[in-house]
């Protein structure tokens, strides 16, 4: 398993809720171009758990429920390779971001229960294994799911 993922979120919908879910989790520059994404942004894990004076016994915590809310030890980030946010279509927008060790899917897992009216498909690659899980959730279910070894670049 290599440590870095490129992952690519698809999410379909309403345009109005589209615009909402990607307010809730895109770094957003003044000009309202996407510049990154954070899933600390919708789910927020406690500043207290984070930070420099936290404590160690804090520290682990507040990667226990980093790991819970996103699926991953770290948040995504925004590599100078990819564009993080295309609109696809009037429905349709996709997210292209890095994780490390593992694909975001309990994020999407969880972000599908608040905005139940999306529908998302998620891609984990794991180009260094040759490698890519591929995820249909909805409602805070994964409706289908698949992996594919000999992935070319």
């Amino acid at each position: 398993m290599s440590n870095i993922i490129d992952n690519q979120l698809k999410v379909g919908g309403p345009r109005e809720t589209l615009e909402m879910f990607k307010n809730s989790f895109a770094v957003i520059n003044s000009d309202g171009v996407v510049e990154d994404v954070d899933l600390n942004l919708l789910f927020p894990v406690p500043q207290n758990l984070q930070s420099d004076s936290a404590t160690e016994k804090q520290k682990d915590l507040g990667n226990k429920l980093q790991r819970l809310l996103w699926g991953i030890p770290t948040w995504c980030c925004v590599d100078g390779e990819y564009n993080p946010y295309v609109k696809e279509s009037e429905d349709s927008d996709v997210y292209t971001f890095s994780s490390a060790w593992n694909g975001p899917v309990s994020f999407v897992e969880h972000a599908s229960m608040l905005f139940d009216d999306l529908k998302f498909s998620l891609v984990c690659e794991d180009v260094c294994n040759h490698c890519a899980d591929f995820y249909e959730i909805s409602n805070g279910e994964i409706t289908s799911s698949k992996s594919e070894s000999g992935i070319e670049d």
